[in-house]
């Protein structure tokens, strides 16, 4: 609706216009509503209303970024030659206001100019964003663990400097090693690679859900035992053992997502001699949300360990 086509409306009996109603909404109201905004949405709401730059030049405006590009793809108005430079140019321009951060890295490849991928991305948050409380990225698909490693200083140094500012960060890595066939120790490469950088120890979430094939035979990843502050856990069921999981659970551990599909079979896994569930539930004071994705039919089920377990 045109500015034109707004003046000609009246919202109420004593000729108050709709534009005027909507400008003056209360602002907790507007907050409730760009929280539903994509980042380029919001600005284009403030082009059409200015009045509401208020909140847009505000917390209430940003308690939530994120990125994801697919969904610009989706409508023609936020489509752009250059996301990565607008994508920056709104960090630098709000960034002291944001709380929660959604970064989708799609281009991950070393370079010899960082600033010309979207690690750039991490280096705007480390710069703007003191407010943060959680940071979630999502890796590209097909990503190798050697890729990760070599990519220390865009990707890990941006993130240990925001530990440094603050330490109560929630971080979540998502997407890792997707459709990804390693090696059992490029998987426990990268991990010590975040262990060695203290990052490991302050994930809050792991989601290797999606891949992380290894091959040969089945290998548990011992380092997850140095996830003091995870939360959350996605992984294929071969990769744990009763003693990493007792380990999680007393640390902070409070929902396991496990795949146990096709290649699972392949590997001649036997769940019953790896895990003991039985002795999950007896940590006093804990419990542990968990759901099994077949591969085959879909099928999650949640449950809490301490008062019954079931899976299809």
């Amino acid at each position: 609706m045109s500015h034109t086509d707004l003046d000609d409306v009246d919202a109420t009996p004593s000729g108050v216009s709709l534009e005027t109603t909507i400008t003056f909404l209360p602002d907790l109201v507007l907050s409730g509503i760009f929280q539903y905004l994509y980042w380029k949405e919001k600005i284009m709401a403030v082009e059409a209303f200015p009045a509401w730059s208020r909140i847009l030049d505000s917390s209430l405006g940003w308690k939530h970024f994120e990125n994801d590009r697919s969904y610009a793809h989706s409508f023609k108005a936020l489509m752009s030659p250059n996301y990565l430079f607008e994508e920056i140019t709104c960090i630098a321009q709000y960034g002291q206001f944001f709380i929660h951060g959604v970064i989708w890295l799609q281009k991950f490849l070393p370079t010899d100019n960082p600033e010309e991928t979207d690690f750039a991305l991490l280096g705007a948050l480390e710069t703007h964003c003191f407010r943060l409380k959680s940071l979630a990225i999502y890796h590209p698909p097909n990503l190798s663990s050697s890729s990760i490693i070599l990519s220390f200083v865009p990707y890990i140094q941006p993130l240990q400097k925001m530990f440094s500012f603050s330490p109560s960060l929630k971080l979540s890595f998502y997407r890792l090693l997707y459709s990804s066939v390693e090696a059992h120790t490029g998987a426990l490469d990268l991990l010590h690679f975040y262990l060695t950088h203290n990052v490991l120890q302050k994930v809050a979430c792991l989601d290797f859900s999606h891949g992380l094939i290894l091959a040969s035979s089945v290998h548990p990843l011992n380092y997850l035992v140095y996830c003091m502050s995870l939360r959350v856990l996605k992984c294929p069921i071969q990769n744990l053992n009763t003693l990493i999981l007792q380990q999680l659970v007393e640390f902070s551990l409070q929902e396991l997502y496990l795949t146990s599909d096709e290649h699972t079979l392949t590997l001649n896994y036997v769940e019953k001699s790896a895990i003991d569930w039985h002795a999950l539930q007896l940590i006093p004071g804990r419990k542990l949300k968990a759901g099994f994705h077949t591969g085959l039919n879909q099928i999650l089920v949640f449950t809490n360990l301490p008062i019954f377990f079931v899976r299809f």
